[in-house]
């Protein structure tokens, strides 16, 4: 029995991850338990017929390329099984599969399958309590239009950009769309003026002509201004020109609710519920630590001495870790040292919190920052900068925060902290660059 609740692949912990009906009654947790078995053998015969090129469904019909994989099970099930969940309108009896889990019923499948929770997306759209995610799918459904009903016409209906920016900005006028919700009035027209206007799209623009216009936006943009200003776009959801304008200047836009400084899960095929991902991501990352390189010139701005990777633990304890080999052996016993006290700071029994904090503390973690933090001070850097991690817990909630702040030498003060709930739940504040202080003149 404890394995089976610790272990995050198996069943009854599944069931239990997924909440809402299924773990309020026992009858509600074994319809839960019969559903995962029911949704495994749909998966495989549905994978085995798209791939046979056998599409008698509007499921198999409309399904984004990729996702049709194994791989995808996991992810897929998940999606599938909280909003089943947390609809009241989903019957837990019904017998056709199809009418539980495949598009035409079930909106979770709709928006994976139609490939909008990307890379760059997924992590927030599995931040975003379930109840919760039903606006994000309505929205997403009216700008897909009516589902094909020939592979001619699913062709000619592209989705709307899979981007994450999409979802960011129906994340950040979340309550103005629940009242149109509310009001009867979400309809296409008022949602491409809201999501889209800035990239000079007609509210009448149809699909394709929206993704042509996000494209051309960029076509006056200087190509090294290209990808930090998508990556602003990505994550804040504000404006074309309000991300222009925050790239020039080196300042980092509030982010909405839900949206979070962590690149990604590495795939929506890594959404297996296990920290083994999480964990090989971190640790493979100690060894990769480098110095900024000021542009132009690239003189270093750190000495090889402080070219590591510091971790702050409670009680003033503290492991630095240089870049080298990752068999290193003092790489190896410092590495095992800090899995360790992470381990014991989330405690045995919270994956999900785990994850978090190793993807926190990976250069997943860091890369949407750290890439466009410096711009404006002409700095060159990736994800592989040198940095200190502060971290610390919350005795009453569990939550662990970690405080990002620059490496000994480095002639810019920056921080931003991010923050893991028990459930996996993580929030992060938005970088902030200082200037170095200037020394005064002394009056004679």
């Amino acid at each position: 029995a404890m394995r089976a609740v610790l272990d995050p692949q198996s069943k009854a912990r599944r069931v239990a991850s997924y909440g809402g009906r299924f773990t309020k009654s026992a009858e509600g947790f074994g319809k839960g338990l019969a559903l995962i078995d029911r949704f495994d053998d749909w998966f495989k015969a549905f994978v085995n017929d798209v791939n046979a090129g056998n599409r008698n469904t509007v499921t198999k019909l409309n399904i984004f390329p990729g996702l049709a994989s194994p791989k995808c099970a996991r992810a897929m099930e998940k999606f599938i099984l909280e909003e089943i969940a947390c609809n009241a309108e989903a019957n837990l009896d019904e017998q056709e599969p199809e009418n539980l889990f495949g598009m035409e019923h079930n909106k979770a499948m709709r928006f994976v399958g139609r490939g909008y929770a990307d890379d760059s997306s997924i992590r927030t759209l599995a931040a975003i309590p379930p109840e919760k995610r039903g606006l994000v799918y309505d929205v997403f459904a009216v700008l897909d239009g009516t589902l094909g009903g020939t592979r001619q016409e699913v062709d000619a209906k592209a989705p709307i950009s899979s981007r994450a920016t999409t979802l960011s900005r129906v994340l950040r006028h979340y309550d103005e769309l629940e009242d149109m919700r509310s009001e009867g009035q979400l309809n296409r027209e008022r949602l491409v003026e809201m999501l889209f206007g800035d990239f000079g799209v007609a509210p009448g623009a149809n699909n394709r002509q929206i993704n042509t216009a996000c494209f051309e936006k960029f076509a006056d943009t200087s190509p090294n201004l290209v990808d930090p200003i998508q990556a602003k776009l990505d994550v804040t959801g504000a404006s074309f020109d309000e991300c222009a304008a925050a790239v020039a200047d080196g300042r980092q836009l509030d982010m909405p609710r839900y949206v979070v400084g962590i690149s990604s899960y590495n795939g929506i095929e890594s959404l297996d519920g296990s920290i083994e991902n999480a964990h090989k991501t971190f640790t493979k990352d100690l060894n990769r630590a480098s110095g900024a390189n000021r542009l132009p010139g690239g003189e270093p701005l750190l000495d090889d001495a402080n070219v590591c990777f510091t971790f702050k633990f409670p009680g003033e304890q503290s492991v630095s870790i240089h870049a080298a080999a990752i068999d290193d052996p003092v790489v190896v016993e410092k590495t095992s040292d800090i899995v360790g006290r992470i381990n014991a700071l989330c405690g045995g029994v919270h994956t999900e919190q785990l994850n978090g904090v190793y993807y926190a503390l990976s250069q997943n973690g860091v890369i949407k920052n750290v890439k466009n933090g410096f711009i404006a001070q002409n700095i060159r850097t990736d994800e592989h900068l040198a940095m200190t991690f502060t971290i610390s817990k919350d005795n009453d909630t569990g939550a662990v925060t970690i405080a990002y702040n620059e490496p000994v030498g480095f002639p810019f003060k920056f921080h931003w902290t991010t923050t893991v709930a028990l459930d996996g739940t993580t929030t992060s504040t938005p970088m902030v660059v200082e200037q170095p202080q200037q020394p005064q003149p002394v009056n004679p």
